[in-house]
């Protein structure tokens, strides 16, 4: 199933009352999550992040590489808070609407990093592993890659609120979807491109009660 149609809507509307809060940051918040993004980092780099968001994370990047940077989203207002947050700090990025089909239009061993941040677990697990394949193409040798889902869930949370679609993947009633991979499924889906270097939990929210899994993954030697 490819229809993503209902949380293109969810992150239009989330984004669109997002604008007048924006502030230039140096940081995301969370020293776990800045230094993910630090490990994937190279001066003058070239980076994508796909599913960006408010482009946050890329911007860190921007400003602590220099780096040249390429912004995706699904959501034309998430793509426009990402170049007002951009512009905020007098810099830019290149931005562009869709989803796993454009990665396709991209040169291979084009982008020394890619930030894939609770965009995989938002996927179905055939899109998944395709937006994965296609993320190797486009890295360079040795290329990095920043992931970041949301935990596992076991019953009964996993039957609050959210409806069995197929697999491991579950929807909720916002629209949005679930993957609910745990570590070793996940590390079984990154294993035939990637090596898994690190990994995290980060607590996230103002008391701490949201976890995230953190992944931070190195391209296989000899991979297209």
């Amino acid at each position: 199933m490819d229809d993503y149609q209902k949380t293109k809507a969810y992150w239009d509307d989330v984004f669109a009352k997002m604008s007048s809060s924006l502030r230039d940051v140096d940081s995301t918040g969370y020293a776990a999550i800045d230094e993910g993004l630090d490990w994937i980092g190279c001066k003058d780099g070239r980076f994508l992040d796909f599913g960006c968001g408010s482009g946050m994370m890329l911007l860190r990047l921007a400003k602590q590489f220099n780096a040249e940077c390429v912004a995706v989203d699904l959501s034309g207002e998430a793509l426009k808070t990402a170049e007002a947050l951009f512009a905020l700090s007098e810099r830019c990025a290149t931005t562009r609407k869709g989803s796993v089909e454009i990665l396709g239009e991209m040169p291979e061993q084009s982008f020394d990093g890619v930030i894939l941040s609770n965009i995989l677990d938002n996927l179905s697990l055939e899109v998944a592993s395709r937006t994965l394949e296609a993320i190797a193409r486009i890295l360079k040798a040795d290329g990095r890659v920043f992931v970041k889902v949301n935990a596992y869930l076991e019953r009964p949370a996993l039957e609050e609120g959210l409806e069995h679609v197929e697999g491991p993947l579950y929807q909720e009633s916002s629209g949005l979807y679930l993957l609910n991979l745990d570590d070793d499924a996940w590390r079984s889906l990154f294993s035939p491109l990637f090596y898994c270097v690190h990994e995290h939990r980060v607590h996230l929210g103002a008391e701490g009660s949201h976890v995230n899994r953190i992944y931070l993954l190195k391209k296989k030697e000899g991979r297209a």
